[in-house]
């Protein structure tokens, strides 16, 4: 199960929409846990085997999408 978030008007639990600086996102999730090429990954503490994230899209310093969800790479 997921959810995808590319346009602006739906926010997470934080508060954090598409559209925010990027510097929104680090100051609501702090640093993440892991960074690739424009997405921000951020792990479910309760959850050991990291499949359950928040993956942030940033590209020009914006957050232009929002992942939460499962992963199964």
């Amino acid at each position: 199960m997921a959810l995808s978030v590319t346009g602006p008007g739906v926010a997470t639990r934080r508060g954090l929409t598409v559209g925010d600086p990027a510097a929104r996102a680090l100051a609501l999730y702090g640093p993440p846990a892991r960074q690739d090429d424009g997405y921000w990954e951020y792990l479910d503490p309760k959850e050991p085997q990291g499949l359950h994230i928040i993956r942030i899209t940033v590209r020009n310093d914006l957050v232009t999408g929002i992942f939460l969800g499962t992963v199964l790479d």
